[in-house]
């Protein structure tokens, strides 16, 4: 791995209050002081060992779990681990949290720290929220973007859940009209999947569950108008922002750009190979990242069909040697010999007659290739056909 071409982090932080009856990412719920001061003396050694090497970053994001669960003294012993980092000049660093575990000092140290935040709302209903585990409510939601903006964080990006069982068209409707009203940037709406191993797998029944998935199709073709209507315009399959705060980070891993992960299950990304570290306990202890190595070709199929998750283009472009080149906005370039590029336009061709794709020039003069609006709305069907 060249660290001297990263300019990309993802941090995972595993920690929440509770673990939510949906969820099936790695996290730890209530963990105790030990737990929390043996992640970050970890997390300080993975990181002190390479972060010299790397180049200014463009973009840090710290997800989970819950990074704004930490107490106070957790957080500015994170944000000094993450000080070990060069910044560049424009730098985007994303932070997410839960309305129940900010408060005004908080606030103003993340503030001190991060310049984007992203707020797991998920829903106002109450019953609904109960529903799906979260712990408290988002009535004061309003009161916490005042004091994100009073401390000079502009760019807020909240999470809204749709499909959750017994919720109605009309009850989301009411959830993003109130959302979109507020002073926020950009927001993610996603439909709920309920994993094998989460808890509300074992809750509701088949039936319901269908029912849910139906109306979540009636939520989903509703979303777009309701969000055009507030000044948002949609650049991926579940997010929408206003014009210029997409979320840099996410939209350069679509489009492949390296990065590398720290903290336990946290995915890294050198142009070629993908790894993944070992959940928390094997990650404490220093085991090695389980390698996702598969042939270049192929790695660049599935950049190519994360890429047309958005509505951004990728461009095409035959060389002299016969090779294509394929890049997109962020300057990543990716090349592939003849046998390949023939394929995937076959490919792309077949979509593009399926009114999936929208293709405008040549690979002689330039050739771009995106999604169409039903394309991203069968993502699922288009990304099959391509990888």
């Amino acid at each position: 791995m060249d660290d001297e071409n990263i300019d990309r982090v993802y941090v995972h932080i595993p920690f929440c209050g509770t673990k939510c009856g949906y969820c099936a990412f790695h996290s730890l719920a209530s963990p105790n002081e030990s737990l929390i001061m043996s992640y970050l003396e970890r997390l300080r050694e993975e990181i002190s060992c390479c972060a010299y090497k790397l180049m200014p970053l463009k973009s840090l994001y710290i997800g989970g779990g819950t990074p704004s669960f930490l107490q106070e003294i957790y957080l500015e012993k994170l944000f000094d681990i993450l000080g070990n980092f060069k910044f560049a000049k424009d730098v985007e660093i994303s932070i997410e949290c839960n309305p129940e575990s900010l408060t005004e000092s908080k606030i103003k140290l993340i503030s001190s720290f991060a310049n984007r935040v992203s707020i797991g709302v998920q829903s106002f209903n109450k019953a609904h929220r109960k529903t799906i585990d979260r712990r408290g409510e988002a009535d004061n939601l309003e009161t916490i973007l005042a004091l994100f903006v009073e401390n000079r964080i502009s760019n807020i990006s909240c999470d809204l859940i749709y499909g959750i069982p017994s919720q109605s068209l009309e009850s989301f409707k009411s959830d993003l009209t109130r959302l979109i009203s507020l002073p926020i940037k950009h927001f993610s709406a996603y439909s709920m999947i309920i994993e094998e191993n989460s808890r509300l797998n074992s809750v509701f029944s088949d039936r319901e569950i269908e029912e849910a998935d139906e109306v979540s199709a009636e939520i989903w073709d509703t979303i777009p108008a309701l969000a055009k209507a507030a000044g948002f315009s949609r650049y991926e399959i579940s997010n929408y922002s206003k014009t210029s705060f997409e979320c840099l980070h996410n939209y350069a891993i679509w489009f492949g750009a390296k990065y590398i992960g720290f903290g336990p299950s946290a995915s890294s990304f050198d142009g070629k190979i993908r790894w993944t570290n070992p959940e928390f306990n094997e990650w404490l202890i220093r085991r090695q990242p389980l390698i996702d190595d598969i042939s270049y070709p192929q790695r660049v199929f599935e950049i190519m069909a994360m890429g047309l998750r958005t509505a951004e283009a990728w461009h095409f472009k035959i060389r002299a040697d016969g090779k294509v080149e394929i890049e997109s906005r962020f300057g990543i370039v990716f090349c592939l010999d003849e046998f390949y590029w023939r394929r995937l336009l076959e490919k792309i061709n077949s979509l593009s007659d399926k009114k999936l794709l929208i293709l405008e020039g040549s690979l002689q003069e330039g050739l771009t290739v995106k999604s169409s609006e039903m394309g991203l709305n069968f993502w699922n069907d288009l990304a099959i056909e391509i990888i």
